[in-house]
């Protein structure tokens, strides 16, 4: 599994986190298509031990994983494969992401 950390701003504070890329070979990874990714709201673990909310689309998907991309304060793009249970959809309303491009 190979990892690095990665820092990016939210609110004006910095975060930093481990991007690890899991072993995905021989799994069944899916994909949401191209457009249609859809807003989800995560937890996402901090290098500190810490957690923070992140505003993201779902771009790919497993049973035991979802990879989510947001835009940080810096219009900066971030990936990061987040445990299904700590990755859910938004209410009306909830959702305060940024566009992430592509």
């Amino acid at each position: 599994m190979a990892s690095n950390l990665s820092v990016f701003r939210l609110d004006g504070v910095e975060h930093t986190f481990e991007a690890v890329q899991p072993d995905l070979s021989g799994k069944d990874v899916q994909r949401f298509s191209y457009g249609e990714e859809p807003e989800v709201i995560a937890e996402l673990a901090l290098a500190d031990g810490s957690a923070v909310e992140i505003h993201g689309y779902a771009e790919h998907w497993r049973k035991e994983e979802v990879a989510v991309g947001w835009t940080d304060d810096d219009a900066q793009l971030f990936h990061a494969w987040i445990p299904a249970a700590k990755v859910r959809r938004p209410s009306a309303g909830e959702w305060h992401g940024n566009f992430v491009s592509r």
